[in-house]
């Protein structure tokens, strides 16, 4: 299905599990917290499993910067800064249904700065804005800067925009007081090319579909061990509603200019996760 989320998003899921089927589902489950909850009650009531596919947790080298950060190796985490831009440009009426540049983008980067730093966001603060026209004519926006403030001290900085004209620019940059790690953008192959006045690289991937190729396959073999019972299921009902709950305080802190306090109770947190 498409990642778009449109009203018959969480129906299809609904449906799914309750005729007895295992559901693979591209982020994100629902467009609101309630509408996850009911998703993820169903899997229960169901006993159906439900896979919600961050498919950056699947990636090589943002993968081994998460085991990397989470033993030790780079010390306390003082500033962790994520960057995604799109390409190519969404269709407007893609965007229409889209959940808006929080729900349908900026979420893969809280995911995975989250998951990254075992922690979730006491507070973020976010300017946007939409210097695309018909974005703007949808209330919208395409370029979104938001600061998030960690209850360790942390402090995260997540760069979204919906085109990037020279391709699809995904990185990520975590700030230790060991070691900083990178995670830079892949590209087709490694071929660089040396002339007498220059330097030149092939670019970097158009889109998600080729830069992310490895990542699909992984997460679908991921939920094919978990549909045997071979592995546990890491991305659980309070991981999907957390990263929809500091979105929507992402976008409430742009549409009204003021930073957004996040509270979180025990029961809310995450397996590995703290606040």
């Amino acid at each position: 299905r498409s990642s778009g989320i449109n009203a018959e998003y969480g129906e299809i899921v609904l449906q799914s599990l309750k005729s007895g089927k295992a559901v693979f589902c591209e982020k994100p489950i629902g467009e609101t917290v309630e509408d996850t909850k009911l998703c993820y009650d169903t899997s229960s009531s169901t006993g159906n499993i439900l896979f919600c596919a961050f498919q950056r947790r699947w990636d090589p080298t943002f993968a081994d910067i998460q085991a990397r950060v989470r033993k030790g190796d780079a010390g306390h985490i003082q500033i962790i800064k994520s960057i995604s831009r799109d390409s190519p440009l969404p269709s407007i009426e893609y965007l229409k249904i889209s959940g808006g540049i929080f729900h349908d983008c900026m979420v893969h980067d809280i995911d995975m700065q989250t998951w990254v730093l075992g922690e979730l966001p006491n507070q973020v603060h976010t300017m946007a804005n939409a210097q695309i026209p018909e974005i703007a004519a949808i209330d919208d926006f395409d370029n979104v800067v938001t600061t998030l403030r960690y209850p360790s001290g942390t402090l995260g900085i997540i760069n979204v925009n919906r085109f990037a004209t020279y391709g699809y620019d995904q990185r990520l940059e975590v700030f230790g007081t060991k070691a900083m790690f990178e995670a830079d953008n892949s590209r087709p192959n490694t071929c660089l090319t040396s002339g007498e006045q220059h330097l030149s690289r092939v670019p970097i991937h158009h889109s998600f579909p080729s830069r992310y190729e490895t990542a699909y396959a992984a997460e679908m073999e991921s939920f094919a061990r978990i549909v045997r019972k071979v592995e546990p299921l890491g991305i659980t009902y309070k991981v999907s509603s957390a990263v929809s709950k500091i979105a929507d305080a992402a976008e409430k802190s742009a549409r009204e200019g003021i930073p957004v306090n996040l509270a979180w109770s025990a029961e809310d947190l995450p397996s590995g996760y703290t606040a």
